[in-house]
């Protein structure tokens, strides 16, 4: 039977126009690359010169009065446990704008302690233990991960980590030589307190370093690293900061995990050490929470960690998850609501207007009579032009009814989708997939007759083309598909019956046919009629040109990180029955990481052949030929029906990835029929498509 040729790619640039009064956005938002950050002239970021040259005289005017050789530490904080410099720059800052740089003042790459906003830090990589699900539940207690003696109390083990990130913990013991409640004056200088009755977890807020070392070495333990590597690799480098900073432990603080000496660093510099960091790399830090945790085209952050994290909690002055906010107007008066920062002794912030697309940092600044806010008041006002600058374009991956497929940048829009009467606007962003159902076009109707002939043949490899294909097409594939079902009573499964449900999930099913699809990230799909417009499209050093809306077949929007949990069944999804499609269409730019738990038994009666997903390692009597090199078992991937297959195993953490569809499959030969359970498979992709339900 005929299988249709590999359809061609084009790499485009989308723009996608609501109306015909609406142009294409040709902006976008600015990350500053590695190594340099543009400067703007004001005016160029809607700002008055004159008014901004004033605020930073007034900042330049309000310097700290604290000495610049630290000679008042240990009587302020108590007896170091690490290092201190000798010295440190005046004050400084710089101002940053719609991404780009339009104030600077003093010596902005100076490498200086920032105290306590390492706290904010810390919940930076909290943010990314909460990524790669090394925290799972913020309400979970931390005891059930971290098993080090810490939260073996009664008390102890009620904290959760959003106790710890709340400073509401009340976490009870000793990290590195101070005792959690700061009682004593050589230990804790002027900070020392009065000895008081603890209180329940999460009941009461105090701000306590000594908890927070606690946290930070809980952070250490679930993600099995230095804080400081997970920062470098997971952020600072990705945000493109400078390699000066340091996040230096206590002398004292290294522990054992895994077998590995490792330090274990502080959310402060009160005892010495703590994050020592350029105004500049601060800078770049506020822009990427500034951004919702997104930095370019990665989601660095969980958006809805960051959303979360600037929530007041209950019992804090105003406080986040060790972000200081705003929310009543007394952190920095006159200012707005929903403004957020980063606060540390000395004193030295990170302050984040949304509302003005603004980034301030300030080091080394007096604190009298609200300086801080005085100044980023000064700033605000100097703001001619107080409009947001449009977000950067998502990118999508559409497929056309003649069947070409293309992948580019589509501009921020809102997408009408009428659905059960009533006329919804959906952000692109919101969107994973837009399917639409209008009629086939001739190209389609040859390959959805010629794909259904080819799903009953023999061939396996070009039924499996053929599937992926029908898929690809989506909703008009339904009703002929229906149509195709033939009850043979056969045992082994057939890709006809599957190919249902990688077209549509049973819950978004309907009876009329001629309704369009649209899944959203929030969970919820839609069948109605989507408002369709045409697409402006701008190749790369082309022409721009215009793909009518009844071109348009599917429409996905690339998401940073893709995850699915799935089943793989050693019945079904196996090499000589069918791989599973896990509904995620991945890129050169994807990195995949994978996880699975369970068993395969090859044979009905011999349990000492059931497999790890790793496959059976012993050789066998009678099995000893490997399917394509693979031991029998072995929970293997590929890209696309006609990729490589590629081992995965337990574990799969790869980044060389072919553009396509992304499947698994438990290896086997011939006797498929004689198989038995499965596999639980946790995966994520980054910089990847989601296309529909794993089936």
């Amino acid at each position: 039977m005929h299988v249709p040729p590999a359809l061609p790619f084009i790499a485009l640039f989308c723009s996608w126009a609501l109306t015909a009064q609406q142009p294409p956005a040709t902006d976008a938002t600015h990350f500053p690359p590695a190594g340099a950050w543009e400067h703007r002239a004001p005016e160029a970021v809607g700002m008055d010169p004159t008014k901004l040259a004033a605020a930073i005289a007034f900042a330049q005017s309000n310097p700290t009065e604290w000495p610049a050789d630290f000679s008042t530490q240990e009587q302020q904080f108590g007896a170091l446990l690490g290092p201190i410099p000798k010295t440190r720059a005046a004050t400084n800052g710089v101002i940053v704008r719609h991404g780009y740089v339009v104030g600077e003042f003093g010596d902005t790459a100076a490498v200086d302690p920032t105290y306590s906003v390492a706290k904010s830090l810390l919940a930076t990589v909290a943010g990314v233990a909460v990524r790669e699900r090394a925290i799972v539940d913020l309400d979970e207690p931390v005891e059930r991960r971290v098993h080090d003696g810490g939260y073996d109390s009664a008390h102890n083990a009620a904290v959760t980590w959003r106790h710890h990130l709340q400073q509401e913990s009340e976490w009870d013991g000793e990290m590195w030589g101070k005792r959690s409640d700061f009682v004593g004056a050589q230990a804790f200088g002027q900070g020392e307190r009065k000895p008081r009755a603890l209180e329940a977890p999460g009941s009461r807020y105090e701000y306590n370093d000594v908890r927070i070392n606690r946290f930070a070495l809980s952070l250490l333990r679930v993600l099995g690293k230095p804080v400081p590597e997970v920062f470098r690799d997971e952020v600072m480098t990705k945000i493109g900061a400078s390699s000066t900073w340091r996040w230096i432990p206590y002398d004292n603080a290294f522990v054992e995990e895994g077998g590995v000496r490792m330090p274990s660093v502080s959310g402060g510099t009160r005892w010495g050490g703590g994050v020592w960091i350029a105004t500049t790399d601060l800078a770049r830090l506020g822009t990427l929470w500034l951004r919702d945790g997104r930095w370019g085209e990665q989601q660095l952050l969980p958006r809805e960690y960051v959303v979360t994290a600037l929530q007041r909690s209950v019992h804090g002055p105003d406080y986040g998850l060790l972000w200081w906010l705003n929310t009543a107007g007394k952190n920095w008066p006159g200012l707005p609501r929903n403004a957020f920062g980063a606060r540390g002794a000395g004193s030295n912030t990170v302050f984040v207007s949304p509302d003005h697309d603004l980034v301030i940092v300030w080091r080394w600044h007096g604190t009298k009579n609200n300086a801080d806010a005085k100044f980023f008041a000064k700033v605000i006002d100097a703001i001619t032009a107080p409009m947001t600058p449009p977000l950067q374009a998502p990118v999508v991956l559409l497929r056309t009814t003649t069947g070409t497929t293309l992948e580019g940048q589509l501009a921020p829009a809102t997408l009408t989708f009428e659905s059960g009467g009533v006329n919804r606007q959906v952000a692109v962003r919101e969107v994973l997939s837009l399917h639409s159902a209008s009629p086939e076009s001739p190209q389609e109707l040859e390959r959805i007759t010629s794909g259904l002939a080819t799903l009953g043949g023999a061939d396996r490899k070009a039924a499996e083309a053929a599937a992926e294909e029908l898929a690809d097409i989506g909703l008009p594939v339904l009703t002929p598909l229906l149509r195709s079902f033939v009850d043979t009573d056969a045992h082994e499964p057939d890709l006809r019956y599957r190919l249902f449900a990688r077209i549509v999930p049973g819950h978004a099913d309907v009876a009329d046919r001629t309704l369009d699809m649209l899944r959203l990230e929030s969970g919820e799909v839609l069948r109605g009629r989507w408002a369709s417009v045409d697409l402006h499209v701008a190749a790369v050093g082309g022409a721009p040109v215009t793909i009518p809306a009844a071109a348009v077949r599917r429409l996905a929007v690339r998401r940073a990180r893709v995850e699915r949990v799935f089943e793989l069944h050693a019945l079904h999804d196996c090499t000589y029955v069918n791989f599973l499609d896990t509904g995620v269409a991945v890129t050169p730019s994807t990195r995949l990481r994978a996880d699975a738990a369970g068993f395969a038994r090859l044979s009905f009666d011999e349990d000492g052949w059931a497999s790890d997903p790793d496959g059976i390692k012993e050789a066998l009597p009678g099995k000893r030929k490997l399917q394509e090199g693979f031991r029998w078992g072995a929970v293997l991937g590929r890209v696309g029906t006609g990729g490589e297959r590629w081992f995965a195993g337990a574990h799969v953490d790869r980044a060389d990835l072919a553009r396509g569809r992304l499947y698994f499959v438990v290896n086997d030969n011939e006797h498929w029929q004689n198989n038995i359970g499965s596999y639980r498979v946790r995966c994520a992709a980054t910089d990847a498509y989601d296309l529909g339900e794993s089936r």
